[in-house]
């Protein structure tokens, strides 16, 4: 909830905490996270597993791997028809099972998501002409 962007006192009515009482345990997870600021726990969260990129958005649709360091790069959140987003990670958590994920051409990505080829290589690093490993959520 902290994540979302909720105010204390609106998480301390929803699960039963006083408003100081959602802040003691901000700052514990944040001690324990070893981060100064909530972006920063919640970006560690994310790293570590603890928690799931898609659990922010409305609509994820794709998941973006680095095939070699077997870790998430970002993905995409799809806003309406014709509007997405990319979303890129300083550092993913770790892929399991890349069996889920398949090899797709960037600029096949680009068009389906309505995305320029430059776009998607200033956010992944990937030649226009390269292939990147997607699963589709």
């Amino acid at each position: 909830m902290i994540a979302a962007g909720l105010r204390p006192a609106i998480i301390g009515r929803q699960v039963g905490f006083s408003p100081d009482g959602v802040k003691v345990q901000t700052n514990s997870l944040m001690t324990k996270l070893r981060s100064r600021t909530i972006e920063q726990a919640v970006a560690r969260a994310v790293s570590t597993g603890i928690l799931k990129w898609t659990d922010f958005f409305a609509n994820p649709v794709v998941e973006i791997a680095d095939a070699e360091r077997r870790c998430l790069v970002g993905g995409i959140v799809n806003w309406t028809s014709k509007n997405n987003e990319l979303i890129s990670f300083e550092v993913g958590r770790r892929i399991r099972h890349s069996k889920s994920f398949r090899s797709v051409c960037v600029k096949d990505l680009a068009v389906k998501f309505h995305f320029e080829v430059g776009e998607i290589k200033k956010a992944f690093g990937k030649a226009g002409n390269r292939r990147i490993w997607v699963r589709y959520l």
